[in-house]
């Protein structure tokens, strides 16, 4: 979470306003231990299968401990983002563009970590695997995408995959574009306007979003990405982790022994 501020200050371009307060959040073992807390601060437990949740009501994040590691952090990066953004961006009230403030969650808790530097609004191959089932979205639904984020047909994947590309193909516009849907709440026709230029918006996402499909597939959960050509595997009886989709011409691995 420390390495995480200072990437949350720069992209949501502010942090918190607080005296000597900190950020409050709760990491618990067990769902058990997770389902009494929510409970004795008054919140209704999900019922949908998560391990974690922001409230902004009280501005405090909850999890507990996920299979592995990896998601363990991918959940904490995903709560602390949604609480860093309403205390930073909109403290007044909740906004309903769901895909965008899940979006935005979701594309900063991807993440390459090594114990060192942390690089969040990364795209590693994962179990979920989110470019492929942006994709299948994306060429299963015959609806340009500008009409599916006005008809709130966008998917966790989708939303993350879209905050993505914006913000790293036209950061600027992107970052006026967030701006605006935070303070007026109507993401739809803000979408259009903001990206105007893009009179056939669908069709460039589409060839990008082929571009970045994952180049694996995964057979085995408990491991991390380390960095952008490079991961980390944590087992006592397995080696393998991944098989490949196309034919490669080199592969190198390293096993330690503990």
């Amino acid at each position: 979470l420390e390495a995480a501020w200072p990437q949350f200050v720069n992209f949501f371009q502010g942090a918190p306003k607080l005296r000597q307060e900190k950020l409050v959040i709760y990491f618990f073992n067990t769902r058990e231990s997770w389902i009494r807390k929510l409970t004795q601060d008054g919140h209704k437990v999900p019922n949908d299968g998560v391990g974690s949740r922001y409230f902004h009501s009280n501005k405090t994040a909850y999890l507990y401990r996920q299979p592995t590691r990896y998601y363990t952090r991918f959940l904490l990066l995903h709560e602390t983002a949604h609480q860093f953004h309403d205390l930073t961006r909109r403290v007044d009230k909740e906004i309903s563009a769901n895909w965008y403030v899940e979006g935005v969650a979701e594309h900063l808790s991807f993440h390459h970590w090594d114990g060192q530097p942390l690089q969040l609004g990364a795209l590693p191959v994962s179990l979920e695997n989110y470019p492929g089932k942006a994709f299948r979205t994306m060429t299963t639904t015959p609806r340009p995408l500008v009409a599916m984020i006005q008809n709130g047909q966008t998917n966790r994947p989708l939303g993350a995959l879209v905050i993505r590309y914006l913000a790293t193909k036209e950061p600027k516009k992107f970052s006026r574009f967030a701006k605006a849907i935070e303070k007026r709440d109507a993401s739809e026709r803000l979408f259009q306007r903001s990206f105007a230029d893009y009179p056939t918006f669908t069709k460039p996402f589409l060839t990008w979003l082929e571009s970045h499909q994952q180049p694996l597939h995964i057979r085995f959960d408990e491991w991390e990405h380390t960095g952008s050509e490079s991961m980390l595997g944590h087992s006592k009886d397995h080696i393998s982790i991944t098989t490949f989709k196309d034919t490669v011409s080199l592969v190198q691995c390293h096993t330690r022994n503990r």
